[in-house]
């Protein structure tokens, strides 16, 4: 069965975009879902295959909490220091002087989300960021507050 299978994904013959690495037109069965598709490469890794979602053993969600309205400008310095970093956004439409405008705000007004190492937080919460989180702190995974 297995040797179906390696041969049906080396076929000539495959049409990639609805048939899941099926051969077209031989007539074989490929003992795949239909639904998913199933790649040589993929299917040979237990683990999956996705590098940026490896597990980085020092590397943790933080959440920052900000003063009120310093999301967009906590995110920019987060950014510039090329560390990943989530605040979860929203499209509004929003009517001024009679005209509809649609702008971009924070989802949540106070909380963004950095993925790094705590010595990276640390660093970033005395340098230049401090004056954005207006003394309210950070919280780890566990909500241990530090």
């Amino acid at each position: 069965m297995k040797a179906e299978e390696e041969q049906c994904f080396q076929s000539k013959k495959t049409d990639s975009s609805l048939y899941n690495g099926r051969p077209t037109g031989t007539g074989t069965q490929c003992h795949s879902v239909g639904a998913a598709s199933r790649t040589p490469s993929i299917s040979k890794y237990k683990d999956g295959v996705s590098v940026e979602n490896v597990h980085i053993p020092n590397k943790h969600w933080f959440v920052l909490r900000l003063s009120y309205g310093r999301v967009l400008k906590a995110k920019a310095v987060v950014d510039a220091c090329h560390i990943e970093c989530y605040a979860s956004m929203r499209q509004k439409q929003i009517t001024k002087h009679g005209k509809k405008h649609i702008i971009t705000e924070p989802l949540i007004s106070s909380l963004i989300f950095v993925h790094t190492s705590q010595e990276e937080v640390d660093a970033m919460l005395h340098e230049n960021i401090q004056r954005l989180l207006g003394g309210y702190g950070i919280y780890t995974q566990g909500g241990d507050k530090d």
